[in-house]
């Protein structure tokens, strides 16, 4: 059977990514670098170069928003975690649709690309890959590999956005960051909505139909 998009595009990593890599860790191996969101929401193995856009006056941004630059080929990459609290017994099918039709949404010339699934945080996700024009701009293109998981009664988004065709040198990180990705948190399973969040929180047990319920 032939090979998926998504799946050939995975296999191949170009040089490009190999030549960011630090020379100390080609020689002697890299060891994860765990980093935890502040709100205590997830974990993940943060590679370096990655900047969390934590600021004192938002110091539990939803998302949270990771950077990375290479200036050498004036490219950037924007690496975002969303938690999003759902109803229980969401299916993940579900949450992933509700995710993409948001998408559609919001993002110009949006193009599906592909989709598989992975295994992340010890439970099945689903990774899309899609483009979308940027800015209204018809030459600015932008790439987005974005990942839907269901724990509990906690629904993230993760997302790698890149200028098209520089995917490949953010990739070998992407992956680190969401193999190690744990979505697991002390205390119970629905966080408190802060100040200023639009969804609900869910209380204990708490039943809402998720064909009319916003998450």
């Amino acid at each position: 059977m032939r090979a998926s998009i998504l799946a050939l595009a995975l296999a191949v990593i170009p040089a490009l990514a190999q030549a960011q890599s630090n020379p100390w860790e080609q020689t002697f191996g890299r060891k994860p670098k765990m980093w935890s969101d502040p709100d205590g929401r997830f974990t993940l193995d943060l590679p370096g170069g990655w900047t969390p856009q934590i600021s004192k006056k938002d110091p539990s941004p939803n998302p949270v928003v990771i950077t990375k630059e290479i200036p050498d080929y004036h490219t950037s990459a924007v690496f975002s975690v969303e938690m999003r609290t759902i109803p229980p017994g969401t299916r993940l099918s579900h949450f992933t649709q509700r995710v993409e039709e948001e998408m559609r949404g919001i993002a110009k010339q949006y193009k599906a690309i592909d989709q598989d699934k992975v295994e992340i945080s010890g439970t099945t996700a689903i990774r899309r890959l899609f483009t979308y024009q940027q800015f209204a701009h018809a030459e600015m293109q932008a790439e987005v590999a974005q990942v839907t998981l269901v724990i509990g009664e906690r629904g993230f988004v993760i997302t790698l956005e890149t200028a098209v065709g520089a995917r490949g040198m953010f990739w070998e990180d992407f992956e680190l960051m969401t193999n190690a990705f744990s979505g697991t948190a002390p205390g119970d399973e629905s966080r408190a909505v802060r100040p200023g969040d639009k969804r609900k929180a869910l209380k204990p047990g708490e039943m809402v139909n998720p064909d009319v319920a916003r998450y």
